[in-house]
């Protein structure tokens, strides 16, 4: 499906869930909101692929910076989404999972400094009613280790290759999650991320379309 039918899919309240294969649903639910945003990443990606000429990005460094690029974005339509949206959970959860990918990413050096700005304020009041999630903020790894900035590379490789095969439907396996979950890392700070990623599993709404069997 191309990108730019999909976002008038969204327009007109005919969505496609992001975490799973496209299926066309009746009406817009809640993770409708977070799917617009990723489809927005999506496409401002595929204009950005666009422009190189193999319409693909060569090197692992070049797939890490338009990966950085992605998560960016992600962040900043969030909170658009939120402005109008202030009391949805799945998008406070976005916010929260989105924040705390950032720390990680800040940490591990692995993109360029992103400021999270009010992302943070919103992470917090959801990380309140959280006692069981903890902030990576918190954590005392003075010295990072290696593995959480290698895993983040291999998953950011992964998933805009993935894409990159792709480019014209929304690609399932950019969800990062999932990549970080397959890797190996004992590092405090790797693991308490995952459990970020579950929380967010859990609050996304297992909803039926027009097209499930």
């Amino acid at each position: 499906m191309n990108l730019k039918i999909l976002l008038s899919f969204f327009a007109a309240g005919i969505v496609s869930t992001v975490m799973e294969p496209i299926r066309i649903k009746r009406h817009v639910v809640d993770y409708d909101y977070v799917a617009t945003c990723l489809a927005k990443g999506y496409m401002a990606l595929n204009e950005e692929l666009s422009k190189l000429p193999n319409h693909k990005a060569d090197t692992d460094d070049e797939k890490v910076k338009y990966s950085c690029n992605f998560l960016r974005r992600s962040k900043d339509c969030i909170l658009e989404q939120l402005r109008d949206h202030p009391n949805v959970p799945i998008l406070r959860y976005s916010a929260l999972w989105e924040w705390q990918h950032i720390v990680m990413a800040n940490a591990a050096g692995v993109c360029p400094v992103i400021p999270p700005g009010h992302l943070k304020t919103i992470g917090k009041e959801v990380l309140a009613e959280r006692p069981d999630l903890k902030n990576l903020e918190d954590l005392n790894d003075t010295k990072l280790k290696p593995c959480v900035k290698e895993g983040m590379r291999r998953c950011f490789i992964k998933t805009e290759t993935s894409f990159e095969a792709q480019k014209n439907t929304v690609n399932p396996n950019f969800y990062y999650t999932e990549c970080y979950e397959e890797q190996v890392c004992d590092s405090e700070m790797f693991r308490r991320f995952l459990d970020y990623g579950k929380a967010m599993k859990a609050k996304k709404p297992a909803a039926k379309s027009a097209l499930t069997p």
